[in-house]
């Protein structure tokens, strides 16, 4: 099966049955077992990291896995992970690793995250990515909603400003009561291929790499 075929039948079984488990659906768990396998390694327990993920990850195992991936990290709970792309719809990119754990990206900017705990439920990125990709120099509004500890939406409004330099933007966020700064690395077509982005106050910032072909 082809890498496109792979791809386009994850997404239209997702579509069809989105709460559906690996266990009712061979081609996810056929990839989300190849992703098991990717960060349980025999004899030995260690904190995964993105430079460890980034190493295991050759040619040979991203073609076993069949599909886009990209690793995350969340430094402050000391857990990493490779996540695999699992839906593409409307600009959105929907990734999940072999726990069920996922998360949301909109070019490379993180919309949401998905079974962390305090998770974040969405977010608004239009003004941030046409500021990030554009080279603006201007301000632009984030919309954050966040589950708190009563699995209520809490929402922070951020104004955020940009600072550009070579291949590399910094993002610095400010809302009544916290600031924050996001961190983007772009490839010499423009496009984010590694970054660091809030992701709540309990959950801190997430670290998010696409690894090259």
């Amino acid at each position: 099966m082809t890498r496109f075929t792979l791809i386009a039948a994850l997404a239209c079984t997702l579509l069809l049955s989105a709460c559906g488990t690996a266990s009712d659906n061979p081609l996810r768990a056929t990839l989300f077992k190849n992703l098991q396998q990717l960060v349980s390694k025999k004899g030995q327990q260690q904190v995964l990291t993105t430079a460890i993920l980034r190493t295991r990850l050759t040619p040979e195992v991203r073609a076993s896995i069949g599909a886009p991936v990209v690793i995350a990290e969340l430094p402050t709970l000391k857990v990493a992970a490779v996540m695999a792309e699992v839906a593409r719809n409307g600009g959105v990119t929907t990734w999940q690793g072999n726990d069920g754990v996922g998360l949301s990206t909109k070019s490379g900017l993180l919309i949401s995250t998905r079974g962390i705990g305090f998770d974040l439920m969405s977010s608004s990125v239009e003004g941030p990515l046409a500021m990030i990709t554009g080279q603006g120099t201007g301000t632009a509004i984030r919309d954050h909603r966040h589950l708190d500890g009563e699995d209520q939406e809490v929402l922070t409004r951020f104004e955020c400003t940009y600072l550009h330099s070579k291949h590399h933007v910094s993002e610095n966020c400010a809302s009544k009561k916290l600031t924050i700064t996001n961190q983007y690395w772009l490839d010499q077509s423009g496009d984010i291929w590694r970054s660091q982005q809030w992701a709540g106050v309990r959950n801190g910032y997430i670290l998010l790499e696409i690894p090259p072909e």
